[in-house]
């Protein structure tokens, strides 16, 4: 994959509509990705500036900047946070995403400017209430225990920020208690949401089974899962050093 990323993951966007080489195959030269994996915290009420300054992952196309980060709800409850700004006046902020006891936060996004909005979140537990996004997901929910971080991807209507579709993503320990799984990078292929991650112990595989561990070394694992655009399925799903596989493989 060969797309820009800055490091605070600002990135202009211009939607044209010829299609020019891009990464592995021909694609409209809009994809845009926003990464932050440090913890990155603001708040619902906060200016446009103010949010810049705490160096939020971004997207910008034209006068208009979609943010992510972590709200602090409480002294000792975070959430994940999404908010579209024009021109420095707020199109819309949400901060509802889940509200209940587990820790979110919101670290990355991908968007192509147009229809196809999507953010990386963590989770470290169940319950949380952003399981009403991930219902039909290719993993609905947390699973069992709590305590690692874990990754949610939401899409959402560029709009109004709301969830559109969701999944959990998560890799497993050989007692079947959930183990972590963190986001580090978002690409698209072929209009389909591409998530990077550090995988634990034991990656899953597209039937979310346990992969083959085939390599050595210990977590995190390097691992790449391909979305259908509704998160309901996994196209593909590979680590390195699991079922044979010592580098990813060239995406379509």
């Amino acid at each position: 994959m060969r797309f820009v990323l800055t490091l605070l993951g600002l990135v202009l966007c211009s939607v044209a509509s010829a299609q020019v080489p891009f990464g592995d195959g021909f694609e409209t030269p809009s994809i845009r990705v926003g990464i932050n994996t440090s913890f990155v915290s603001w708040g619902p009420t906060q200016t446009e500036a103010e949010i810049q300054a705490t160096g939020a992952a971004r997207v910008t196309v034209g006068q208009r900047t979609i943010y992510v980060g972590t709200h602090e709800a409480s002294a000792i409850n975070q959430n994940p946070i999404v908010a579209s700004f024009t021109n420095g006046t707020p199109d819309w902020v949400v901060n509802d995403y889940e509200v209940g006891a587990p820790d979110g936060r919101a670290l990355g996004i991908i968007w192509d400017c147009a229809y196809l909005l999507y953010v990386a979140m963590t989770v470290d537990g169940g319950g949380s209430g952003i399981e009403a996004h991930t219902s039909e997901g290719w993993q609905a929910n947390y699973g069992s225990g709590g305590g690692p971080r874990v990754t949610v991807l939401l899409r959402l209507n560029a709009n109004s920020g709301r969830p559109i579709a969701g999944t959990f993503a998560i890799s497993r320990l050989s007692n079947g208690n959930t183990n972590a799984l963190l986001p580090t990078n978002l690409n698209f292929v072929n209009r389909r949401p591409v998530l990077f991650a550090d995988s634990g112990f034991f990656p899953l595989d597209i039937n979310r089974m346990p992969m083959t561990q085939t390599g050595t070394g210990g977590s995190p694992h390097a691992y790449r899962v391909v979305f259908d655009a509704n998160l309901r399925t996994a196209v593909s799903a590979e680590a390195i050093g699991w079922n044979g596989v010592t580098v990813f493989s060239p995406l379509p």
